[in-house]
């Protein structure tokens, strides 16, 4: 082993546990930065502290993907390592003050790893030093566990707290400017599509949000989605249920998704049906989905040797709506790394738009605030090169006594401004829906009006 090799090498130590609820309400429990939570078909992850980190201000995906796959692990260590992710952006926004601490990439490998799936419960430890260092950093946060305590005060969704205060980040007015600035691109064949993004913010005092709850309820409604939480700072956490798989990796093998073009759900199973022949039958969302599929098909060809592409899509059903999807897949040729698949799919025109440079040089001109995170991409990456990304959709930024919602909505060809916002409403309904707080105390609230 060479003396990089041993400088990167990282010891382990693992423990099996007795944990049979969900590890989210740890999150709330332990302070140490970062976290990221990740929860997908019953595999859960916990990630807690980092025994490294690789931040940066813009994407540089060469220099990501050669660091990262410098380090070395145990050769029976078969569980994700790499937790992170990418803002939509490919620069860091430093004015934008909402999003600070996020940069516009983090990857760690953390210091404990929480892994729960439907065969085993495991805790894992990680150092740089030994493996006697992980074994103690393994038996302290055993303790720490123990020591956490659940909040007595019962949960209350947001929609129940009469005190909350609602803010859209821009207006009805200022949202059909925008759709008919891009409509206008359009009709100039300066662009084919854009996606519009909207945010809300919902101010509560006397409160406290309460992640465990929320992650708790996000797992519940959509046991489809990625539930995700990435955590930079004790009030500051981003989050979310997104439908939305970027990429899975497996084996050498790639499979990915086109996720565009929405309805709502019926109230029964009939108006359900209606609606589903709807959504397949509009030559609007047609147009809308088509543009995402036949951009990954070509970038898939980059990547794999062989694609398949599912003859025509299917409809993803949601607790409170319904996407048309188109599923891909190949295999992957030799010497492709996972971030050689992130630079060839994020963004794709699902969240950004077409062709994707045009489409966000217009959506910086556009949009009036920063969209951080959100319709970035956060995943888990093995040591074998095993990974999966999501988009960052359906997803908020918790932050002090505020939450900022995100949702978006493709324009093309046929759009209605007025129609696209009411979708974006739909949008917001995964997040908010599942938002829980805690009543402060009369000490704590005494504190914030001091």
């Amino acid at each position: 082993m060479s003396s990089k090799e041993k400088n990167n090498y990282i010891h382990v130590s693992r423990a099996k546990i007795k944990f049979t609820s969900s590890i989210s309400g740890i999150i709330e429990g332990i302070n140490e930065f970062p976290k990221m939570y990740h929860s997908y078909k019953g595999e859960q992850y916990l990630a807690i502290g980092s025994t490294v980190s690789i931040q940066d201000r813009t994407h540089n995906f060469k220099q990501l993907s050669n660091e990262i796959f410098s380090y070395t692990f145990p050769a029976d260590l078969n569980t994700p390592v790499w937790f992170g992710g990418l803002s939509f952006y490919p620069k860091q926004n430093d004015e934008e003050h909402t999003w600070r601490g996020f940069s516009a990439q983090h990857f760690f490998i953390p210091k404990v790893l929480l892994r729960i799936s439907t065969t085993k419960s495991e805790l894992i430890a990680f150092s740089k030093e030994s493996k006697e260092k992980a074994k103690a950093v393994l038996q302290t946060f055993q303790k720490k566990m123990m020591a956490v305590h659940k909040n007595q005060s019962e949960p209350t969704l947001v929609s129940e707290i009469s005190e909350r205060t609602e803010t859209d980040l821009i207006s009805l007015e200022q949202w059909k400017k925008q759709v008919k600035f891009t409509l206008e691109s359009i009709e100039k064949k300066k662009i084919s599509k854009i996606v519009l993004v909207r945010g809300k913010r919902i101010n509560i005092s006397n409160y406290e949000f309460s992640i465990s709850e929320t992650l708790h309820s996000l797992n519940k409604k959509f046991p489809e989605c990625i539930i995700y939480a990435f955590q930079v700072a004790k009030n500051s956490i981003f989050f979310g249920a997104t439908p939305e798989i970027l990429f899975e990796t497996s084996s050498g093998s790639l499979q990915t998704m086109a996720l565009a073009g929405s309805i709502n759900r019926g109230s029964s199973d009939l108006t359900d049906q209606i609606l589903t022949k709807q959504m397949f039958a509009s030559i609007k969302l047609s147009e809308e989905h088509n543009i995402v599929v036949n951009y990954l098909k070509k970038n898939l060809s980059k990547l794999c040797d062989e694609i398949v592409v599912s003859e025509k899509p299917d409809a993803l059903k949601l607790n409170n709506i319904q996407h048309l999807r188109t599923r891909l897949s190949g295999e992957l040729k030799s010497q492709k790394s996972v971030f050689d698949i992130i630079k060839e799919f994020h963004p794709t025109p699902a969240v950004g738009g077409m062709p994707p440079k045009k489409a966000i040089t217009t959506l910086g001109m556009l949009e009036t605030f920063d969209r951080g995170w959100y319709s970035g991409t956060m995943g888990i990456i093995s040591p074998n090169n095993d990974a999966l990304f999501g988009v960052n959709i359906r997803g908020a930024l918790s932050l002090n006594n505020g939450v900022w919602m995100y949702a978006g909505a493709g324009i093309v060809k046929n759009s209605h401004a007025e129609d696209e916002w009411k979708e974006v409403e739909l949008k917001f309904l995964a997040v908010y829906n599942s938002l829980y707080y805690y009543k402060k105390n009369e000490g704590e609230q005494n504190e914030n009006t001091s």
